[in-house]
C-alpha cells in the first residue's frame, strides 16, 4: 500500500485506543498517511490496543489517563498546554468524550476543530447515561466549537440532526486496506484446523466485542433456531468478552444449547486470517454506523448477513442478505438461505462483493477525504 503525501499538520485527539471500530480507523488512516512520524495522536484514557502500534509507525502518543465516562477539567488544561506546544493546524477528534474535551481545548488555543462522529444508535436502553449526557452537551457546542464534523455513516448524521446538531456534516466512510483484506479460500482448511472446527462443517462467523449494542442475544437466539433446521453448522465469536468462560458470553449460552457448536475465541489479532475461515460472516447489531467488520468480510470475499443498521443497507447492497434489527425469526432465515445457496451462485456473490469494496471504500480514498477535509477547514475564514 503507497502512502499519501500529507502536507496538513494535525493532532488526532481520542477517547481512548481499544479494539474498537474508530481506533481501528484511526490506525488505518495514520498507516497510510506520509510523514505520520509528524503527527501526534492524544488518548484521554491510556494506550489501550493501539498505542504501541501506532508508535511501530513513528506516530507520538500522549495517553492522559483520565477515568473512563468523567470528563475532567482538569485534562482540558493539561491538553491545552499540549496543543500549544504542539501547534497544529487541525485537531481532529474522535468519539463523543474527544469531541468535547478536545474541542474545548483547542479551541482555547486556537486551533481549528475537525468533531469525528461515529455513532447511529442513541436509544437509552443501549447507551450509557453520561454518554447521552455528553452527546447533548455536544449538540449545543456543536454550533460553535468545530469547523467540520466528520461521520463515517450517512445514518448518524440523520441520528445526531435529530439531536439538533449544527449541520456542519460531511461523510467519509472508512476504507480498509484491499491487500490485507483479500480472498484467500487455499487458507481456510488450515486456519479451521488451527482454531479447532471439524472437518466438513459449514462456519458462521461474527466478530464485535461484548456490548448490548452488538445484540448478542438476537445471534445466539438466530443461531439456535437455524440449528434446529440445519445440521453441520458451527459459530464462530471473535471480540473482547467472546471467549469461552466470560460470564457476558456463558450467561447467554446457559439460555440455549448451542455450545457444543460454538468456537468462542475472544480477541484475536490476525482478524483477515480468522475471517477466510467463515463461510457467512453474520452481523446482528443494534447499533452501529459504519461496521468495518462488514466491509472487512466482503472484502475477504465472504457473503454477510447483516441486520438493517447503519449505513448497511448501502454497503452490502445486492451482495449479501440484510435484515430487521431485533428480529431472530429473520435472522435466521437469511441465515439459513445464505448456506443454502448453491456454490456457483456463492462464487458469483463474494466476487461481486469483493468488486463493490475495492470501488468505494479503499483505504487511499479514505485519507485522501481527510485530507481534504482538513484543507478546507485551514482556509482562511472570509
Amino acid at each position: 500500500m503507497s502512502k499519501i503525501l500529507s502536507d496538513v499538520k494535525v493532532v488526532h485527539i481520542i477517547t481512548g485506543l481499544g479494539r474498537g471500530g474508530a481506533e481501528n480507523a484511526l490506525y488505518r488512516l495514520l498507516s497510510a498517511r506520509e510523514n505520520s512520524e509528524k503527527t501526534c495522536v492524544v488518548s484521554l484514557t491510556d494506550d489501550g490496543f493501539y498505542g504501541n502500534r501506532l508508535r511501530s509507525i513513528g506516530v507520538e502518543v500522549i495517553s492522559l489517563g483520565m477515568r473512563r465516562n468523567i470528563p475532567s477539567p482538569f485534562v482540558i488544561f493539561r491538553l491545552s498546554r499540549i496543543l500549544r506546544k504542539i501547534n497544529p493546524q487541525v485537531a481532529q477528534t474522535w468519539m463523543y468524550h474527544a469531541d468535547l474535551i478536545g474541542g474545548i481545548a483547542a479551541r482555547c488555543v486556537g486551533i481549528k476543530v475537525c468533531w469525528g462522529i461515529r455513532h447511529s444508535n442513541l436509544s437509552p436502553r443501549y447507551n450509557k447515561f453520561t454518554t447521552l449526557i455528553v452527546v447533548l452537551i455536544c449538540a449545543v457546542l456543536s454550533h460553535f466549537i468545530p469547523s467540520l464534523i466528520i461521520s463515517c455513516s450517512r445514518r448518524a448524521i440523520l441520528v445526531h440532526r435529530r439531536f439538533l446538531y449544527a449541520k456542519k456534516f460531511i461523510v467519509i466512510p472508512n476504507g480498509i486496506d484491499l491487500n490485507e483484506y483479500s480472498p484467500s479460500r487455499a487458507e481456510q482448511c488450515s486456519v479451521r484446523g488451527e482454531i479447532g472446527l471439524p472437518p466438513g462443517v459449514r462456519v458462521l462467523g461474527h466478530i464485535g466485542r461484548a456490548d448490548p449494542q452488538k445484540d448478542h442475544l438476537n445471534l445466539i437466539s438466530s443461531f439456535s433456531r437455524l440449528l434446529e433446521m440445519t445440521s453441520g453448522v458451527y459459530l464462530v465469536l471473535v471480540g473482547k468478552g467472546l471467549a469461552s468462560g466470560d460470564p457476558y458470553l456463558e450467561a447467554l449460552l446457559d439460555r440455549y444449547d448451542v455450545r457444543d457448536y460454538i468456537i468462542a475465541m475472544g480477541p484475536q489479532n490476525d482478524i483477515p486470517m480468522v475471517m477466510r475461515s467463515f463461510d457467512v460472516f453474520v452481523l446482528s447489531s443494534v447499533g452501529e454506523a459504519f461496521p468495518n467488520v462488514v466491509v472487512e468480510a466482503m472484502a475477504c470475499g465472504i457473503p454477510c448477513v447483516a441486520t438493517d443498521v447503519g449505513d448497511v443497507r448501502e454497503i452490502v447492497g445486492n451482495n449479501g442478505w440484510v435484515v430487521p434489527p431485533s428480529d431472530s425469526f429473520a435472522l435466521s432465515a437469511a441465515l439459513r438461505e445464505a448456506l443454502g445457496e448453491p456454490s456457483s451462485r456463492l462464487i458469483k456473490l463474494c466476487e461481486a462483493a469483493r468488486k463493490s469494496i475495492e470501488d468505494r471504500y479503499s483505504i487511499g480514498g479514505m485519507v485522501l477525504a481527510y485530507e481534504k477535509a482538513w484543507k478546507s477547514v485551514c482556509q482562511p475564514d472570509e
